[in-house]
């Protein structure tokens, strides 16, 4: 399959969810199957950003410069949005309005590999996903229980260093200070 190139339209109605602070793009943009960007006709790279320990690939728009703040004005879209908008077809706009990735790596945007989704489905995605780390106070991710606790309150009055403590149960120092003091797994 061969890279197709589309012009992006910031005037159409899907960027109507992102603020441009009044401008418009001072570039012209052109997106790819691939997930490739164009800027000005020249090839860049997207911004890939961390968000909640995943990276995703953004396509920062760049809109001006904003005096006052003497910074540039920039919008961050993330890229899987606008390769599903233009390759990927949306048979129900109204209902699906979510992007997923068929392989679950975020960083591989090529629209073979996007797929559009209601929000029930992205909620059950985003929980079933292989990189999504449990909840720390009571899902299956906890470090310490409460027997743990017992353990390192017995090591500690044996005279173990709280710095070995913290690294043989992958804790803090602190931690293992306020377990001993009662403030932790009382």
């Amino acid at each position: 399959m061969h890279e197709i190139w589309q012009e992006i339209d910031f005037n159409d109605q899907f960027f109507s969810n992102y603020d441009f602070k009044g401008k418009t793009p001072v570039h012209s943009y052109a997106i790819s199957n691939w997930g490739h960007i164009k800027r000005d006709g020249e090839l860049i790279a997207p911004r890939v950003c961390k968000i909640r320990k995943t990276e995703y690939k953004y396509l920062i728009v760049y809109c001006g410069y904003d005096k006052e703040k003497r910074r540039g004005i920039e919008v961050r879209i993330p890229l899987q949005r606008v390769v599903a908008h233009y390759f990927v077809k949306n048979t129900q706009p109204e209902t699906l309005n979510y992007v997923t990735f068929v392989d679950e790596d975020p960083l591989n945007c090529i629209a073979w590999n996007l797929k559009w989704i209601d929000q029930s489905e992205a909620g059950r995605k985003g929980n079933m996903s292989p990189k999504r780390q449990g909840p720390n106070k009571y899902g299956k991710h906890v470090k310490l229980n409460k027997a743990k606790a017992d353990i390192i309150r017995k090591l500690v009055s044996r005279g173990t260093r709280q710095k070995v403590i913290a690294k043989r149960f992958g804790i803090s120092e602190m931690q293992v200070t306020r377990i001993m003091r009662g403030e932790n797994w009382k």
